[in-house]
């Protein structure tokens, strides 16, 4: 008989390398390079993060619809097993059948009536001499049909167990199908909303971009704004001050007007005074004027006339032009002024664009964190439940991880247990053998601590400052350019060095002050 397929009801793998070492197909490892710095990791934006998040779930994932489908193969390998194992026993069963018919029938009837054949002992046997051969094999054929009709009735009840197994069988299968089917649409809706966020958030850096180029560009027409207004301020003072010159100018004409009237009414009188002395009738004493003084005292008197409209004329043309161009300013002021207001109003709506842009990436963030954390609390509740299910018998303890559980948003360890390396150190340790590790390890104690570059320019720029003297004590701190003298400082420390000299301090600080005024 065949032997009982057992099924793996073991835990299911918890990595891709656990999973690769337990199938036989890991590389083999170099025994050189076994470093495993308990350092932080470096960081990471949060776009990079979530997608590395997002890979190790779909990878955890893909994990467990592998182990289901190895569990829901084994079962259906164990049903096969299992029918086979029935048609063997079928097969069993009616090659014994034959065999054992007689005994079978004798002992069952012994079974069932001993009264009853102790009390005709002794009548049958006298019969039983006389029994023809017809009633005997009567008497077989019956107890083969009662032999027939019992183990018929085992391998039903055998075949109604192994129904109800396999029913049982069934519905685990069809659940982890279903868990499996679950699972991924849950997957893929956390790749259609990863890629919703990621669409998104493109877009509100897009918006905040531009934003940010439209805030630039108004920012830069404020400034020619600003400009422009302080040209046409200087233009108004200017047009200002010509108004008060042609205010000036238009009284100075004014004034000689005046003093041309002035003449003029002077002249008048003259006139008349001339010619009422001309009348003879009239004697009249005074001072008498030739026709020709007359005539060009007159003509003066027309001349100035004509020169005062003239001035006054042009004074006022002065007067309306200044007028102009101060409308004229005035209005592009105004115009300006639209300008600004419009271009601050443009500003504070892209100022308004980019806080709700910034508001609405952090809602989406913050959306994500509380959506990443909820997922992870689910998926930690669900290991655990299949963890401790009872299901399986063979339960594995996974060995608790050395160090504080302490873990940011993102499931990074807060603690930092051992010192940080660098990346000089990490390439030293990588590239090291491993008997030179060993060696490293054994005159650690005997070799002289390293000292980096900088400790080295640090510790020479203190010996070489200004401001040390021999005797330890500080001088009066002089502004200097320390900027540019390490190199020199740097120099001057390789060459005592390589010469092994000691140089006197007192010459070193007059290089330095040479160095200095330099």
């Amino acid at each position: 008989m065949a032997e009982k397929a057992e099924v793996d009801t073991s835990s299911p793998f918890v990595s891709v390398k656990e999973a690769v070492n337990h199938f036989g197909g890991g590389a083999a490892t170099s025994p050189v390079v076994q470093w495993r710095p308990n350092a932080a990791p470096f960081h990471l934006r949060p776009e990079e993060s979530e997608l590395m998040k997002i890979e190790e779930e779909t990878v955890k994932l893909e994990m467990e619809l592998f182990v289901k489908e190895r569990e829901t193969v084994k079962v259906l390998r164990e049903l096969e097993v299992t029918k086979q194992r029935i048609d063997l026993l079928n097969l069993q069963l009616e090659k014994k059948t034959f065999d054992k018919t007689l005994p079978l029938a004798l002992r069952t009837r012994e079974e069932k009536f001993p009264v009853l054949l102790h009390y005709k002992d002794a009548t049958t046997r006298n019969l039983d001499r006389q029994k023809s051969p017809n009633s005997t094999l009567i008497e077989l054929q019956q107890a083969k049909v009662n032999l027939n009709r019992n183990t018929a009735q085992i391998l039903k009840n055998k075949i109604e167990e192994e129904r109800l197994s396999m029913e049982k069988t069934r519905e685990r299968v069809r659940l982890k199908t279903t868990k499996a089917t679950i699972l991924e649409q849950d997957l893929n809706k956390l790749i259609s909303e990863l890629e919703h966020k990621k669409s998104s958030k493109t877009d509100i850096q897009a918006q905040i971009k531009q934003i940010n180029s439209e805030k630039d560009k108004h920012g830069e027409m404020k400034e020619v704004y600003k400009s422009e207004i302080s040209s046409l301020i200087a233009e108004i003072e200017e047009a200002k001050s010509r108004t008060k010159t042609v205010q000036v100018r238009l009284l100075v004409a004014q004034k000689m007007k005046e003093a041309s009237n002035t003449a003029e009414a002077l002249a008048l009188s003259e006139i008349k005074f001339l010619t009422d002395t001309l009348k003879p009738d009239i004697v009249t004493t005074g001072v008498t004027l030739s026709p020709e003084d007359h005539a060009v005292l007159i003509h003066k008197a027309q001349e100035a006339n004509v020169i005062s409209q003239k001035k006054i004329v042009a004074a006022m043309k002065e007067v309306e032009e200044a007028n102009q161009s101060k409308r004229e300013l005035l209005e592009r002021v105004e115009e300006a002024m639209a300008d600004v207001e419009t271009s601050r109003k443009a500003l504070n709506n892209a100022l308004k664009r980019e806080a709700i842009a910034t508001k609405r990436k952090h809602e989406s963030e913050e959306a994500l964190r509380r959506w990443r954390s909820d997922h992870y609390r689910n998926d930690n509740h669900c290991r655990k439940a299949v963890h401790n299910s009872t299901k399986f018998k063979n339960s594995v303890v996974m060995p608790r991880k050395d160090g504080p559980g302490l873990l940011d948003v993102n499931g990074l360890s807060l603690v930092k247990s051992k010192p940080v390396l660098s990346f000089g150190q990490i390439l030293n340790m990588k590239l090291m053998g491993p008997d030179e590790r060993e060696r490293k390890v054994k005159g650690k104690g005997d070799a002289k601590p390293k000292v980096s570059l900088g400790q080295i320019l640090s510790q020479s720029y203190e010996a070489y400052s200004p401001f040390m003297i021999d005797d330890g004590t500080r001088q009066s701190k002089v502004p200097t350019k320390r900027k540019k003298l390490g190199l020199v400082i740097f120099t001057l420390l390789l060459a005592k060095q390589k010469t092994k000299r000691k140089q006197d301090f007192g010459g070193s600080h007059g290089s330095f002050s040479k160095y200095k005024s330099v």
